[in-house]
């Protein structure tokens, strides 16, 4: 349920909290352990669930912004009557099963500039949550984590686009985050499909119209002929 505010300022937004982007060195850290063979469950555990709440902040943000609003407080779905992210700011947001309240507009702040808009990963992020929760072994979680850090934006019905990775690890731009990625650790003893999920990855690199643009080709590869001519 919402409503037109009433006046009453009071709201729960202290309520709202969304997961940070992931630390990339503690990534780093685990494809390093992965390589040499060592199984590290807690870290795998570190690094699962930290993207695994991070993926859920970017679905709830992301059902937010079709007017679709997750009660914090007790996990109910609150419609809004803007069809919009920018219709209606004032509009009261009223959980009918808790009382939990918020105005759209305050909402809508705690989540601007925080890359938690699923866009054409939300599949990914809905993928991970699902995997990652059935997942039996630390080995399944480890291609878990691996086919969501390394996925793109729309890559499931046209050229990849944007990667994932930028809405999940921190990184300070887009060729930060996919050297960082390039240069993770794999050898003898990775996990099983992670080096084929690597190939497959640079492939995507490379076939991917926006990612020419930024300039950024993977490590051992031969320079395109674009940045070639240009020497």
């Amino acid at each position: 349920m919402s409503q037109q505010p009433d006046g009453s300022e009071q709201m729960d937004l202290a309520e709202v909290r969304w997961a940070s982007r992931v630390n990339p060195s503690t990534i780093r850290r685990l494809y390093e352990a992965d390589a040499h063979g060592i199984v590290d469950e807690e870290l795998v555990d570190e690094v699962g669930f930290a993207l695994y709440a991070r993926c859920q902040s970017i679905l709830r943000v992301t059902g937010a912004q079709h007017g679709q609003v997750t009660c914090p407080r007790c996990e109910a779905i609150v419609a809004r009557k803007g069809a919009g992210p920018w219709d209606q700011p004032d509009e009261v947001i009223i959980c009918s099963q808790c009382g939990w309240s918020v105005r759209w507009r305050d909402y809508l702040r705690s989540y601007q500039n925080k890359h938690l808009v699923g866009g054409g990963a939300t599949a990914m992020h809905e993928a991970y949550v699902e995997q990652f929760a059935n997942a039996r072994s630390p080995r399944e979680k480890m291609l878990a984590i691996d086919r969501l850090i390394h996925a793109f934006h729309w890559e499931l019905v046209s050229d990849p686009g944007r990667p994932a990775a930028r809405e999940l690890i921190y990184a300070r731009n887009t060729t930060e985050l996919l050297t960082f990625l390039d240069r993770l650790t794999y050898g003898e003893g990775s996990t099983p499909g992670l080096r084929e999920s690597k190939a497959q990855w640079k492939h995507k690199v490379t076939a991917s119209p926006w990612l020419r643009r930024t300039g950024f080709h993977p490590e051992g590869w031969p320079e395109p002929d674009s940045q070639k001519a240009r020497h």
